[in-house]
């Protein structure tokens, strides 16, 4: 169950009730259970597909130079809600994590793997394809990004 967190300025009211993620959320909307989701595209592309469901606008600033080119337009032609005046942006993060007492070995085995992962052909076209946005970010970086996410969105 996820009720994502964020910061809001502005005349919007946005409730997000605690439900199923992913694919079960999409269900759920689509069976008229909720009104909306905040789910990545990926996880409601098979029912937007099949026009059982519609995009109405993109949570993440940056998300029009993202925006996939395999056929289907789940974010295109749609604002992100700062364009609209709402000032909100919302991340979703997927991140590899490893238990805190793992050695400076292990963790570079593990960094290594996953970026030559993500510089395969398979990886990047599973992410344009499924409108995921693809970023690597590890040691440093990754906590800057963290730090920066959670004072911006209130959460720890």
């Amino acid at each position: 169950m996820s009720s994502p967190s964020f910061s809001r300025r502005g005349p919007a009211q946005v409730r997000l009730p605690a439900v199923q993620v992913g694919r079960r959320a999409a269900t759920q909307l689509v069976g008229n259970h909720t009104q909306s989701n905040v789910n990545n595209p990926s996880e409601n592309l098979e029912v937007w597909r099949a026009g059982q469901v519609r995009a109405l606008c993109v949570f993440d600033k940056s998300a029009s130079s993202t925006r996939p080119s395999h056929g289907h337009a789940i974010l295109e032609r749609h604002p992100d809600l700062q364009d609209e005046g709402v000032d909100v942006q919302y991340l979703m993060l997927r991140a590899m994590f490893l238990p805190g007492k793992v050695t400076p070995d292990q963790t570079a085995l593990y960094v290594d793997l996953f970026r030559k992962l993500t510089q395969t052909p398979e990886y990047k076209d599973y992410m344009e394809k499924q409108a995921l946005k693809p970023v690597f970010l590890t040691g440093n970086d990754m906590l800057k990004f963290w730090k920066k996410t959670t004072r911006s969105t209130g959460t720890s």
